[in-house]
């Protein structure tokens, strides 16, 4: 995912991405 996602950091991405 994005870094962020709707102004939150994607969960995904705080994962690797």
């Amino acid at each position: 995912d994005d870094v962020t996602y709707h102004g939150f950091p994607s969960l995904q991405a705080l994962a690797g991405g």
